[in-house]
Protein backbone atom coordinates (compact mmCIF):
# COMPACT_ATOMS: atom_id res chain seq x y z
CA UNK A 1 0.00 0.00 0.00
CA UNK A 2 1.53 3.80 -0.50
CA UNK A 3 2.51 5.20 2.47
CA UNK A 4 0.46 8.74 2.72
CA UNK A 5 3.39 10.19 4.37
CA UNK A 6 5.81 9.74 1.69
CA UNK A 7 6.93 12.59 -0.29
CA UNK A 8 6.84 11.87 -4.03
CA UNK A 9 10.33 11.34 -6.05
CA UNK A 10 10.66 13.80 -9.32
CA UNK A 11 13.22 11.73 -11.96
CA UNK A 12 14.06 14.26 -14.78
CA UNK A 13 14.71 13.37 -18.28
CA UNK A 14 18.62 13.81 -17.88
CA UNK A 15 18.26 11.75 -14.59
CA UNK A 16 21.70 9.20 -15.16
CA UNK A 17 19.34 6.18 -13.69
CA UNK A 18 17.43 6.02 -16.45
CA UNK A 19 18.73 3.71 -19.75
CA UNK A 20 17.57 5.04 -23.08
CA UNK A 21 17.87 2.90 -26.32
CA UNK A 22 17.38 3.16 -29.72
CA UNK A 23 17.25 7.12 -31.33
CA UNK A 24 17.00 10.20 -29.04
CA UNK A 25 17.13 14.07 -28.86
CA UNK A 26 16.89 16.31 -26.10
CA UNK A 27 15.00 19.17 -26.46
CA UNK A 28 14.51 22.89 -24.11
CA UNK A 29 11.73 24.05 -23.28
CA UNK A 30 11.22 26.45 -20.35
CA UNK A 31 7.71 25.10 -19.84
CA UNK A 32 8.97 21.49 -19.47
CA UNK A 33 10.11 20.10 -15.75
CA UNK A 34 13.91 21.10 -15.38
CA UNK A 35 13.64 22.98 -18.95
CA UNK A 36 14.66 19.98 -21.10
CA UNK A 37 12.61 16.68 -22.26
CA UNK A 38 13.82 13.79 -24.38
CA UNK A 39 12.10 13.21 -27.63
CA UNK A 40 12.12 10.37 -30.46
CA UNK A 41 10.00 10.09 -33.90
CA UNK A 42 11.50 6.12 -34.01
CA UNK A 43 9.32 3.41 -32.66
CA UNK A 44 10.64 0.82 -30.60
CA UNK A 45 12.77 3.37 -29.00
CA UNK A 46 12.79 3.02 -24.94
CA UNK A 47 13.53 4.32 -21.69
CA UNK A 48 14.07 2.32 -18.74
CA UNK A 49 14.29 2.97 -14.93
CA UNK A 50 13.91 0.79 -11.58
CA UNK A 51 12.25 2.39 -8.64
CA UNK A 52 11.45 1.31 -4.73
CA UNK A 53 7.93 2.62 -4.38
CA UNK A 54 4.31 1.91 -4.54
CA UNK A 55 3.17 3.91 -7.20
CA UNK A 56 4.87 5.69 -10.22
CA UNK A 57 3.49 8.15 -13.24
CA UNK A 58 4.54 9.37 -16.23
CA UNK A 59 4.50 12.94 -17.63
CA UNK A 60 5.21 14.47 -20.93
CA UNK A 61 4.30 17.01 -24.01
CA UNK A 62 2.64 17.17 -26.99
CA UNK A 63 3.45 18.84 -29.65
CA UNK A 64 0.72 20.61 -32.51
CA UNK A 65 -0.33 18.22 -34.69
CA UNK A 66 0.39 20.88 -37.64
CA UNK A 67 3.95 21.00 -36.72
CA UNK A 68 6.58 18.54 -37.20
CA UNK A 69 4.03 15.73 -36.82
CA UNK A 70 1.70 14.38 -39.08
CA UNK A 71 0.02 12.36 -36.47
CA UNK A 72 -0.05 12.15 -32.60
CA UNK A 73 2.38 10.15 -30.62
CA UNK A 74 1.66 6.73 -29.24
CA UNK A 75 3.69 5.32 -26.46
CA UNK A 76 3.33 2.28 -23.98
CA UNK A 77 4.11 1.27 -20.36
CA UNK A 78 5.22 -1.31 -18.94
CA UNK A 79 5.86 -2.05 -15.09
CA UNK A 80 7.31 -5.66 -13.85
CA UNK A 81 7.31 -6.88 -17.28
CA UNK A 82 3.32 -7.28 -16.80
CA UNK A 83 0.40 -5.71 -18.58
CA UNK A 84 0.93 -3.36 -21.29
CA UNK A 85 -0.57 0.11 -21.45
CA UNK A 86 -0.95 2.18 -24.08
CA UNK A 87 -1.08 5.80 -24.39
CA UNK A 88 -2.28 8.00 -27.51
CA UNK A 89 -2.02 11.51 -27.45
CA UNK A 90 -4.65 13.58 -28.72
CA UNK A 91 -5.09 16.07 -31.52
CA UNK A 92 -3.84 19.42 -30.44
CA UNK A 93 -3.37 22.97 -31.72
CA UNK A 94 -0.85 24.07 -28.89
CA UNK A 95 1.86 22.44 -27.45
CA UNK A 96 0.64 20.71 -24.30
CA UNK A 97 3.41 20.54 -21.46
CA UNK A 98 3.23 18.12 -18.22
CA UNK A 99 0.60 15.93 -19.47
CA UNK A 100 0.14 12.98 -17.60
CA UNK A 101 0.97 9.74 -20.05
CA UNK A 102 0.83 6.90 -17.73
CA UNK A 103 0.22 5.72 -13.89
CA UNK A 104 0.36 2.60 -12.78
CA UNK A 105 -2.09 1.25 -9.75
CA UNK A 106 -0.73 0.95 -6.24
CA UNK A 107 1.96 -1.41 -6.36
CA UNK A 108 3.67 -3.24 -3.73
CA UNK A 109 6.39 -1.78 -1.99
CA UNK A 110 9.55 -3.02 -3.01
CA UNK A 111 11.92 -2.85 -6.18
CA UNK A 112 10.04 -2.44 -9.84
CA UNK A 113 10.40 -1.97 -12.91
CA UNK A 114 8.94 0.59 -16.17
CA UNK A 115 9.87 -0.02 -19.29
CA UNK A 116 8.55 3.31 -22.05
CA UNK A 117 8.24 2.78 -25.10
CA UNK A 118 7.68 4.70 -28.32
CA UNK A 119 4.86 3.54 -30.76
CA UNK A 120 4.03 5.12 -33.39
CA UNK A 121 6.63 6.32 -35.92
CA UNK A 122 5.29 9.60 -37.66
CA UNK A 123 4.21 10.69 -33.97
CA UNK A 124 7.08 13.03 -32.02
CA UNK A 125 7.59 11.67 -28.53
CA UNK A 126 8.22 13.74 -25.83
CA UNK A 127 9.21 12.44 -22.56
CA UNK A 128 9.78 15.18 -19.33
CA UNK A 129 9.85 13.06 -16.25
CA UNK A 130 9.06 10.56 -14.17
CA UNK A 131 7.45 10.79 -10.56
CA UNK A 132 7.31 7.85 -8.34
CA UNK A 133 6.06 7.26 -4.53
CA UNK A 134 8.84 5.42 -2.75
CA UNK A 135 8.31 2.65 -0.62
CA UNK A 136 8.56 3.30 3.25
CA UNK A 137 12.23 2.52 3.99
CA UNK A 138 12.19 2.36 7.82
CA UNK A 139 11.59 -1.25 9.12
CA UNK A 140 8.53 -2.36 11.03
CA UNK A 141 9.11 -3.93 14.45
CA UNK A 142 7.34 -4.91 16.88
CA UNK A 143 8.08 -2.03 20.07
CA UNK A 144 6.25 -4.13 22.79
CA UNK A 145 8.42 -6.99 22.34
CA UNK A 146 11.17 -4.75 22.29
CA UNK A 147 10.05 -2.81 25.57
CA UNK A 148 8.87 -6.05 27.32
CA UNK A 149 12.91 -7.68 26.56
CA UNK A 150 14.66 -4.84 28.11
CA UNK A 151 12.08 -4.23 31.41
CA UNK A 152 12.65 -8.34 31.56
CA UNK A 153 16.14 -8.14 30.95
CA UNK A 154 15.92 -5.29 33.83
CA UNK A 155 14.77 -6.99 35.88
CA UNK A 156 16.34 -10.46 35.70
CA UNK A 157 19.54 -8.48 36.72
CA UNK A 158 17.80 -6.96 39.71
CA UNK A 159 16.93 -10.28 40.68
CA UNK A 160 20.32 -11.57 40.59
CA UNK A 161 22.07 -8.79 42.00
CA UNK A 162 19.75 -8.75 45.29
CA UNK A 163 20.71 -12.81 45.19
CA UNK A 164 24.04 -11.90 45.67
CA UNK A 165 24.16 -9.43 47.97
CA UNK A 166 21.75 -11.53 50.00
CA UNK A 167 24.37 -14.03 49.76
CA UNK A 168 27.20 -12.19 51.04
CA UNK A 169 25.56 -10.65 53.95
CA UNK A 170 24.72 -13.97 55.09
CA UNK A 171 27.80 -15.50 54.43
CA UNK A 172 29.57 -12.80 56.36
CA UNK A 173 26.69 -13.10 59.08
CA UNK A 174 27.95 -16.75 59.83
CA UNK A 175 31.51 -15.48 60.00
CA UNK A 176 30.74 -13.36 62.91
CA UNK A 177 28.68 -15.50 64.73
CA UNK A 178 30.68 -18.45 64.87
CA UNK A 179 33.89 -17.44 64.10
CA UNK A 180 36.07 -20.52 66.18
CA UNK A 181 33.90 -23.09 63.41
CA UNK A 182 34.75 -21.28 60.89
CA UNK A 183 38.86 -21.49 61.49
CA UNK A 184 38.17 -24.82 62.50
CA UNK A 185 39.52 -23.89 66.43
CA UNK A 186 37.63 -24.74 69.47
CA UNK A 187 35.93 -22.08 70.94
CA UNK A 188 37.09 -20.81 74.53
CA UNK A 189 34.77 -21.26 77.46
Amino acid sequence: MASSSSAPVYVDDRDPTLSYSGVWFTGTFTSDYQNSSHGTNTAGSSVSFSFTGTQVSVYGSVDPSNSVCISSPISTYMVDNTSVTTYFALATETKLSNCLFFESPVLEGGLHSLVITSASQNGLFWFDYIQYTPSDSAPTTNTGSIIGGAVGGVLLLAIIVSLSIFAMRRKRLQGSLFPAIREGTPARE
